[in-house]
């Protein structure tokens, strides 16, 4: 199997392991093998899981070789421990084999889970502890099964094998009462040796995928006053560049611990297996490459999935069957949710370009009708799903064959291509204990798969194994036990993308069922919410020019509560949940109308003030629209305006008043290019049109009745009596003069000219009349040119 190095510091470091632990394996079978089966074994008084059990256990340690071959001895190690509260005097352990090749599968069962009491095969060689076994102690010891006493035929497969545990020095399996019987499988492959037992048997290999999700806690949204934006970003938080949502320092821990706790576990132990396909959250990687804790790992991953095969998870994980039962098909997620620095410099790398995509893995292992129409829908043809004996997508006739694991599920979306896991190869290969013996178990059932190709070598079964979500492998181990798959010559490792190119059986399955869900899913008015949330903040982002600064704090706190996680912690869940939507809110409510007083329209046509605060990073361009819900007033236009960052500005709304009253208005604020950001609360507007219109009546009565008394006065003060006719004083000729105004001395006429009339005073003519008081004192008035001087009354 080819190893490659992902990155130097922990690849090397993986590598050394790798090759320590296989010098040492090397080692000690060697010594084993040189050992008589009558060498006293390591005595060693330890504390296992079997403590617990109230009875004497063994555990399979390794069986070396794992494939035996003509001339091949066998060493089978194991522990024994006394969970009793009784001492084993004598214990002797003895390995037997049995010579019947198992068939079929249920074979393979049958002898794994028969009683201690039943067949156990012929001894072929024990072992004898060198002292007793105390109460809670542990002994490993080692039976080593000479090649020449083994006697198989060259038919190869699997052969059942067993280690029984007795009290008495020599006591056989066969005579004395057995305390512990461990089962497993001798894995005889004589096929290309030489000699009597030698093989010609044509073998063709399983192609067996393995999928290992990357998936990790949790994430909790973030604090909304808590998210940063622009340059101030640390480097576990937003970039400048808006490519990701702020990270909690929580939900920061959380990531931590696990890329270096179980997720470098599994990096760790399948980065060597090219077989094995990563399916993995784009978000997640993203995330961690943001973070000076996790960071490492993100760069690991990024270059070791170059160079093998790797699928794409819906972002943070979605959970499909809660999505799909809630009626919405899988978000894609956006760039600043997956893009992730893969290298040293700030150049992103968006994931959804960079791995395979179109696959969903929904969070249980028989995925509903509604759930395969959904990821169809959202481009996620392929399905993962598990297998069960009775189950949906089962065989509806069972036969001893094993049914390929690429069936179609037909769909009111069109058909999905399902991927059905191996539920017995997936269960054994997820255990953390006991690995050795489930490992066996792995071999021995994949050699019956193989030889059930027999009679049709080119068709070749097609399997597939998965592992949980929350798989933490010890690396050493699981690299071991994967490396014993891909050197099997029976098995043949292949990536996920080329067992989705197979053709899909013709095998009549069970059909799964129209809609199943479990209460574990997040409910569907939250998964309404959520996503309505979401799409509020995109919408909204339209209003500034960087939309992405915007939507990328929203993406994390609205996804991520719809995680597969989260079905294990409902409460956590639930809070994630309105933590979520508080941050969408708040998003939305930064661009807002300030409130006002009762508005007064007095006039036919006019604007009515709005003021609109922004408190974006980042200019806002808005359309403020004005509904009234009386015709009395009528919004004549829609203004735009764009709000600097931290600002507020008022706008004039064009209305129009048609007739008096108070209307009920309200202002709802839209982006460019129409999509509601929000409504603010009604305020009422007094319409007073004709107000306008008696003003103005008012105004020009009041006018017209000065200019009317002021005609009236001047009439009503009529003429003086001092004036005099242009006859009686030709010389003032011009109103306005001295000698008009009385200001100059008259001359008195010339001789002979004296005009007909009175004569003047002093000659013979009345003295003036006496003063009234109710007529104007002339002498203070200037004459009137058109009057005759001297006229001061009517003729």
């Amino acid at each position: 199997m080819r190893r490659r190095h992902a990155e130097p510091g922990r690849a090397t470091r993986a590598s050394a392991r790798a090759v320590l632990v296989g010098v040492l394996a090397t080692l000690l079978a060697g010594a084993f093998l040189a050992t008589a089966a009558t060498a006293a074994p390591a005595h060693v008084p330890t504390t296992t899981a079997a403590a617990a059990k109230k009875a004497v256990t063994a555990t399979l340690v390794r069986i070396s070789p794992q494939v035996t071959r003509p001339g091949e001895d066998v060493a089978v190690t194991v522990e024994v421990h006394n969970g009793t509260t009784k001492t084993v005097a004598e214990p002797r352990v003895s390995l037997s084999l049995s010579r019947v090749r198992p068939s079929t599968r249920a074979d393979v069962d049958a002898w794994v889970k028969a009683a201690p009491t039943e067949d156990v095969g012929a001894v072929l060689a024990g072992q004898d502890a060198p002292d007793a076994l105390a109460p809670g102690a542990t002994w490993r010891a080692t039976v080593t099964a000479k090649a020449d006493t083994i006697g198989l035929t060259a038919v190869w497969g699997p052969r059942p094998l067993a280690v029984t545990v007795t009290d008495g020095e020599g006591s056989s399996p066969t005579t004395a009462p057995r305390l512990a019987v461990l089962r497993s499988f001798l894995l005889w492959y004589p096929v290309g040796a030489e000699g009597a037992a030698a093989s010609s048997e044509t073998v063709t290999p399983v192609n067996l995928s393995i999928a290992v999700p990357l998936t990790g806690p949790a994430v909790e949204p973030t604090d909304p006053d808590a998210q940063t934006t622009g340059d101030d970003a640390g480097s576990d938080s937003t970039s400048s560049d808006g490519t990701a949502a702020a990270t909690s320092s929580a939900a920061a821990a959380a990531l931590d611990a696990a890329t270096s706790g179980r997720l470098a576990h599994v990096v760790d132990a399948t980065a060597a297996a090219d077989g094995v396909t990563w399916v993995a959250d784009p978000a997640l990687v993203a995330s961690a490459s943001r973070s000076s804790g996790s960071a490492a790992w993100a760069r690991e991953v990024c270059a070791a999935a170059k160079a093998r095969d790797t699928y794409l998870l819906p972002a943070f994980d979605a959970d499909v069957a809660a999505l799909a039962h809630a009626g919405h098909d899988v978000p894609r997620g956006s760039a600043s949710a997956t893009t992730a620095r893969c290298g040293t410099s700030e150049t992103g790398t968006d994931l959804r370009h960079a791995w395979n995509d179109g696959l969903a893995w929904p969070a249980t292992g028989t995925p509903d009708k509604a759930t395969y129409a959904a990821s169809v829908r959202s481009g996620r043809s392929l399905v993962v799903a598990r297998g069960s004996e009775d189950g949906p997508l089962s065989p509806v006739t069972p036969t001893a064959t094993t049914p390929d694991a690429v069936t179609t599920v037909d769909t009111p979306a069109g058909d999905a291509t399902a991927l059905v896991a191996d539920d017995q190869l997936s269960d054994l290969l997820a255990r953390t204990h006991d690995t050795a013996e489930a490992i066996q178990l792995v071999l021995a059932q994949t050699a019956v798969i193989a030889r059930q190709a027999d009679s049709d070598p080119t068709e070749a079964a097609q399997l597939l194994a998965t592992l949980p979500r929350s798989w933490d492998p010890d690396p050493t181990t699981a690299g071991t036990e994967l490396a014993a798959l891909d050197d099997a010559p029976w098995i043949a490792l292949q990536p996920l993308s080329t067992l989705a190119k197979a053709q899909p059986d013709d095998v009549v399955r069970r059909a799964p069922a129209a809609s199943s869900a479990s209460d574990k899913e997040l409910d569907p008015e939250s998964v309404d919410a959520l996503l309505s949330a979401r799409s509020s903040v995109g919408r909204f982002a339209t209003v500034v020019e960087d939309p992405q600064a915007v939507t990328a704090p929203i993406e994390s706190d609205t996804l991520a509560p719809l995680a597969v996680a989260y079905r294990a912690d409902a409460e956590a869940r639930a809070h994630a949940v309105r933590s979520g939507l508080d941050a969408a809110r708040a998003v939305t409510a930064s661009v807002s109308v300030v409130g006002g007083s009762t508005l007064n329209i007095i006039s036919a046509q006019g604007d009515l003030p709005v003021t609109v605060r922004n408190s974006l990073d980042q200019p806002a361009r808005v359309r403020v629209e004005l509904h009234s819900t009386d015709p009395k007033l009528k919004v004549l236009k829609t203004p735009e305006v764009t709000v600097a960052a931290h600002d507020s500005q008022t706008v004039g709304v064009p209305v129009r008043a048609i007739g008096n009253g108070n209307v009920s208005a309200y202002v709802e604020l839209l982006t460019p290019s129409g999509s509601t950001i929000t409504t603010a609360p009604a305020f009422d507007v007094r319409v007073r049109a004709s107000w306008e219109t008696v003003a103005t009546t008012v105004i020009v009565v009041l006018l017209g009745l000065g200019l009317v008394a002021g005609i009236w006065r001047t009439v009503r003060r009529g003429r003086s009596s001092a004036r005099v006719t242009r006859a009686q004083a030709p010389e003032a000729e011009v109103a306005g003069t001295p000698e008009a105004t009385g200001q100059v001395p008259v001359a008195p006429p010339a001789p002979g000219n004296v005009p007909p009339g009175p004569p003047p005073h002093g000659l013979g003519t009345p003295p003036p009349a006496p003063h009234d008081p109710a007529r104007h004192d002339t002498e203070d008035q200037p004459s009137d040119p058109a009057t005759p001087a001297g006229r001061s009354g009517p003729a």
